[in-house]
């Protein structure tokens, strides 16, 4: 597999680097051959032992061929053209009499199917008898095999009579048609399918299946047939889709909502050749209707998404004709710029679902949401949606370990067309992100904390050397790849995430929940960690100081002793009827100020506990900070690498919950008296603010002289610029 992914993409390359291609394909043809060999050699019963199990006994002959037939697919999903010299080998397989298993049977017959498809359609003078001898076994495949085998006989159907033309194929697929079209229509009186029997139900879905595949894959099956066939798959298919949606308040059943799904898959494979049908009224109210669907588990949302994913991956492909195969290079590739698809027809009708689409984004069933994901990637890489408009969605969705990597794929496709998009939505996923976790969230903890699940990053290519672990931000991924290796991008970056923290408007579970992410993120140089607190410290320096002596007058005129403060075990309210001020109004007004001000308070002591906090992680002293100008940050290849990333984190301790149910209570709120509890609280929240000032004004160790340097970062994680 790893050498056949090499020839799928030949671009331009040296002399030496085009001779090592070719080499590569020799090899690879030499490979083919060799195990083609050996697979008329395991029938004939004389191929040599490949290996054997743990306890020492060959392997059995069905798990033999079952292996090579896996690798001969992987050379064919590579590079069709190898697998043409051994058609007449591979072929007798579709019998399925090869004397294995059920189950590997169905493999083997999957497989081979498969590479039939792939391969006849390189074929210039095909031999028609030969044609019609495997179509005979593809047919008897279509009403015997499960139904992803019968997909790949009726396609390889569809090659031999669309394609290559001929014309005894295209008889039997009209005769499949009208078989599979005549038991339908037997069941169209019927509102609902429970008092049918599994096996029936079976049957109509196989038949949906079928005649859908029937219509996406063959190139002009009314024409071939003489008869009106797409639209009579349509209207079959447009009846199941929407015969049996459920009455107020009416739960449907299982089987007829597995009907209906299928109905809608059969209308999405008419639209991929006929996309002018998708512009029909009874169209739309079934997209629509899918799309809003609320079963219980979410299949109609599914199988509707998956419509579109097929159609538009189909038409982004092209079709792709012979030549086509054989240049055939990456989706990236070929997708360029934001084309029209389907004469806007495809590109039209989805753009009008794009907000049902984005809304499906946080869906609770984790399905609907990775397949919304999926279709908003292809989406923008067509160029058929704003990428602006999902970045958002899709940053809050990486924070959902269910769908993480399909939204990083999706926003790796957007940071590669439009890398400078990223960074300037990514504060506002994160937002996003807070609403979302608690919308599919059971557990009120979880909501304030930014961390990933250590399994959904298994398999990570490790030279990316994102060190993820669990105690690390969901956005670390992106924000190593899309953001970091910027410096503008950064900078921007990290200067909006304090700029929301600060906002008085930010609620305080929102500040805390990014002061989290901040603090969770993987910071590679030091330069970044340095200029974060350069961004804290704007704000500590400006506006902090004044609010420590707006808090003091506050609280004196509310006869809250502040020279006491300190001194108290057990804080009260400290209220002295007699010396309240006069007028209960500017009293209130004075409560309300106080408690906005503590809020403050408790947002820059948050920005202050996260710079104690990464400096502690980090190594960073505060002479390394005030020696730091973020003027000079310039070149990615002057700054400092930190050696490694930390194993894990520690907790980052922001805010305690107590304190976070208060200010939420006390948000907005005009008119609420000073009660012993309230006091209480607010003295420690003045307490500990001007304990962090106090800490934050000491004067900083001076760096140690160039000498020194090394037994100063000894136990760093930084490693100083040379």
């Amino acid at each position: 597999s790893a050498t056949s992914s090499r020839i799928r993409s030949p671009r331009k390359r040296s002399r030496e680097a085009l001779n090592r291609t070719q080499s590569v394909k020799d090899m690879c043809d030499r490979i083919v051959n060799c195990l083609a060999n050996f697979l008329i050699k395991l029938e004939e019963g004389d191929a040599p032992l490949v290996r054997r199990t743990t306890s020492g006994q060959a392997l059995n002959y069905d798990k033999q061929i079952l292996a090579v037939i896996q690798t001969l697919a992987i050379f064919c999903e590579a590079k069709p053209v190898l697998l043409l010299p051994h058609l007449d080998t591979l072929s007798p397989y579709l019998r399925g009499d090869n004397h294995l298993n059920k189950a590997d049977e169905t493999s083997v017959v999957h497989l081979i199917t498969t590479i039939l498809a792939k391969t006849y359609r390189l074929v210039e003078n095909p031999n028609n008898a030969k044609l019609v001898r495997l179509s005979g076994d593809l047919e008897r495949l279509v009403y015997t095999q499960m139904p992803h085998v019968m997909n790949k006989a009726i396609e390889c159907l569809c090659v031999f009579g669309g394609e290559l033309g001929v014309v005894a194929v295209n008889d039997i697929l009209e005769r499949i048609v009208q078989k599979f079209l005549k038991f339908l229509r037997k069941f169209r009186i019927l509102r609902t399918f429970t008092d049918q029997k599994p096996r029936v139900r079976f049957s109509i879905e196989r038949a949906l299946i079928a005649l859908g595949t029937i219509c996406q894959y063959h190139i002009c099956i009314d024409s071939v047939t003489g008869t009106n066939t797409v639209k009579q798959v349509y209207e079959i298919a447009y009846h199941f889709s929407n015969a049996y949606k459920p009455k107020a308040g009416e739960r449907i059943p299982d089987c007829d909502l597995s009907i209906r799904g299928k109905g809608i898959r059969c209308l999405g494979s008419v639209f991929v050749r006929n996309p002018a049908l998708m512009l029909q009224e009874s169209s739309q109210l079934v997209i629509t209707d899918s799309l809003k669907s609320a079963d219980s588990e979410g299949l109609i949302q599914v199988q509707i998404l998956t419509v579109f994913v097929e159609i538009l991956t189909a038409h982004e492909k092209g079709f792709e004709s012979k030549e086509d195969l054989e240049k055939r290079t990456t989706i990236s590739q070929r997708v360029q710029g934001d084309k029209e698809i389907g004469a806007g027809m495809i590109g039209g009708i989805t753009q009008l679902v794009t907000e049902d689409v984005l809304a499906l984004l946080f869906n609770k069933h984790k399905l609907v949401r990775n397949t919304a994901i999926l279709l908003v990637g292809i989406m923008v890489r067509n160029g058929l949606c704003n990428p602006l408009k999902c970045i958002e969605s899709l940053v809050a969705c990486l924070f959902d370990p269910q769908s993480h990597a399909t939204a990083n794929q999706a926003i790796m496709q957007i940071s590669t067309k439009n890398p400078e998009f990223i960074h300037l939505r990514a504060v506002q996923g994160i937002m996003l992100s807070y609403k979302f976790k608690t919308s599919i969230s059971t557990e009120s903890e979880s909501r304030i904390k930014p961390s990933v699940d250590v399994a959904s990053f298994q398999g990570l290519d490790p030279s990316l050397g994102l060190g993820l672990q669990d105690t690390f931000s969901f956005f670390s991924r992106t924000y190593k790849q899309s953001i970091a290796k910027n410096i503008k991008k950064r900078k921007q970056f990290l200067q909006g995430m304090v700029n929301e923290i600060v906002k008085s408007k930010t609620p305080i579970t929102i500040k805390l929940y990014l002061a989290a992410n901040l603090a969770t993120l993987t910071y590679s140089v030091l330069e970044e960690v340095l200029y974060l607190f350069h961004c804290i410290m704007k704000y500590i320096s400006l506006k902090a100081g004044m609010l420590l002596d707006k808090l003091e007058e506050t609280l004196v005129s509310l006869n809250v002793d502040i020279e006491e403060i300190d001194k108290e075990e057990n804080l009260t309210a400290g209220e002295n009827p007699e010396n309240m001020l006069s007028h209960q109004k500017e009293r209130q007004a004075r409560i309300s100020v106080l408690f906005d001000d503590i809020q403050m308070a408790h947002t820059y002591s948050l920005l202050l506990k996260l710079k104690k906090y990464l400096q502690n992680v980090y190594g960073i002293s505060d002479a390394k900070f005030h020696a730091f100008d973020p003027k000079k940050s310039k070149s990615l290849a002057a700054e400092r690498p930190f050696s490694s990333l930390p194993a894990k984190l520690p907790e980052f301790k922001g805010l305690s919950l107590l304190v976070v149910r208060f200010l939420e209570e006390v948000d907005g709120v005009k008119s609420r008296e000073l009660d012993d509890s309230s006091t209480l609280i607010v003295k420690a929240s003045y307490r500990e603010f001007r304990t962090l000032m106090d800490e934050e004004n000491e004067e900083p160790v001076a760096e140690p002289e160039e000498a020194d340097i090394d037994n100063d970062v000894k136990d760093s994680s930084y490693v100083p610029e040379d």
